[in-house]
C-alpha cells in the first residue's frame, strides 16, 4: 500500500474547514519543521489571528497531490490542530501517518523500544 503524498501551499482554500483532530507534540514538531520550497512554513490567516482566542495566526496549509483534498494545521493554546472540509474528515488518519512517516524520515520522531525490549518502529 502506497502513501499518500502531500505538499506545502500556502495559497489553499481554507474556507469551510473544520476541525478535525489533534496532534500530538511529536507531530507538532512535524508539522512546524516541515520543509517547503520557497522557505516559507506559514501563510498568514487573519481568522486565526485573535491571540484573545488562542490562535497565534500561524497556519501550515497542505494539500493531497492525488486530488487537492486541503488540510488546516494551526496552533490553538500551543495545541496543533487539523482542519478539513467536513466531507474529508476519512482522510485525517492517512494525512496523520504520512506526517509520522515524514517525521521518522527526518529523524524528529525516533523509534521507542517495546516492553519486550525490541524496537517498535
Amino acid at each position: 500500500m502506497e502513501i499518500e503524498q502531500y505538499r506545502i501551499d500556502k495559497d489553499a482554500d481554507t474556507n469551510n474547514t473544520s476541525l478535525a483532530q489533534i496532534l500530538s507534540p511529536e507531530l507538532q514538531r512535524v508539522v512546524e519543521d516541515f520543509p517547503s520550497p520557497d522557505g516559507e512554513f506559514t501563510a498568514a490567516s487573519p481568522s486565526l489571528d485573535e491571540p484573545e482566542r488562542g490562535f497565534d495566526g500561524a497556519e501550515w496549509r497542505f494539500i493531497a497531490t492525488s486530488d487537492e483534498t486541503v488540510f488546516s494545521c494551526y496552533r490553538r493554546w500551543d495545541v496543533m490542530r487539523v482542519s478539513v472540509k467536513d466531507g474529508d474528515r476519512h482522510r485525517v488518519n492517512d494525512f496523520i501517518l504520512w506526517l509520522f512517516a515524514v517525521g521518522r524520515h527526518h529523524g524528529l520522531i525516533k523509534a521507542k523500544e517495546g516492553s519486550n525490549g525490541q524496537t517498535i518502529r
